[in-house]
């Protein structure tokens, strides 16, 4: 899988009725756009992500991603990414991110 700063990713539902979860690429972090990816996760929260082989990318398209304040992402000094709440980004399956309490 290869992705650019912008790009979506998405990950469909694992069941009938789920939706599909999408994220921004907010930086890339492996050799010639592989993984692992910063992402921002349409409820606004920021993670590390390693997808799985049922993400796939978007490129070119306008998601609807909460952007903090000024549109730059939230980033404490050491580069790991602030989240509100106390919910973890958790994925159950493939990836590295699960959702928790969803």
């Amino acid at each position: 899988m290869q992705a650019s700063v912008g790009d979506h990713l998405r990950v469909e539902g694992r069941h009938v009725g789920d939706r599909p979860l999408v994220a921004e690429v907010l930086e890339v972090h492996g050799k010639d756009g592989q993984p692992p990816y910063l992402v921002r996760w349409e409820d606004g929260r920021e993670g590390t992500f390693f997808p799985g082989s049922d993400a796939v990318v978007e490129r070119g398209l306008k998601h609807a991603t909460k952007r903090s304040g000024s549109g730059s992402a939230k980033r404490s000094g050491s580069g790991s990414a602030k989240r509100s709440g106390s919910g973890s980004t958790k994925r159950s399956g493939s990836g590295s991110t699960k959702r928790s309490g969803a």
